[in-house]
């Protein structure tokens, strides 16, 4: 590209005639134009990787944003389920950032009664509120087969295991 423009701005100048540039003078402007030319050729590709770079780096953020968004709604359910007898409130404030690991979750028992779970996975963030999410959702598929809570543990441990075995 910068040879070309050379070559044109040569031939230019000595078609017209130029009195101004001749033999010795010419030879500073091409190199001058040539070293801008080049410049901008090795620029502006670098400016277009980088910028591919950045569009994909915020299209991955923007898609964990609408997975944030959709965990979050997940461990802290707008709407309680209700339970016969008991009138439940909630109220949940995360500590740092948009989302954590912190969780609560109100279901049906094994016999009927209300089984209540405050969780709260190690870490913070993201990869701390995939684990929440999952983990709650494992409680929650249990709770219906099991009174004891220690046997509901259990089970959510050896889930949780198995899921991480998987991944």
């Amino acid at each position: 590209m910068a040879g070309v423009a050379s070559i044109t701005y040569l031939v230019t100048a000595l078609v017209t005639g130029s009195e101004t540039l001749n033999g010795s003078q010419l030879l500073v402007p091409v190199i001058d134009r040539s070293g801008i030319f080049f410049i901008a050729a090795v620029t502006v590709p670098m400016l277009l990787e980088r910028e591919r770079r950045l569009r994909s780096r915020l299209a991955r953020q923007e898609e964990q944003l609408d997975e944030l968004e959709s965990i979050r709604h997940a461990l802290t359910p707008a709407a309680v389920p209700a339970r016969p007898g008991l009138e439940i409130a909630t109220s949940f404030i995360p500590a740092r950032g948009p989302v954590a690991g912190d969780f609560f979750l109100v279901a049906a028992g094994a016999a009927g009664e209300t089984t209540f779970v405050v969780g709260d996975v190690v870490g913070h963030g993201f990869e701390a509120a995939r684990r929440a999410s999952y983990a709650r959702a494992v409680l929650a598929t249990f709770a219906p087969f099991t009174s004891d809570p220690a046997r509901l543990l259990q089970l959510t441990n050896t889930a949780m295991k198995i899921g991480r075995a998987h991944v």
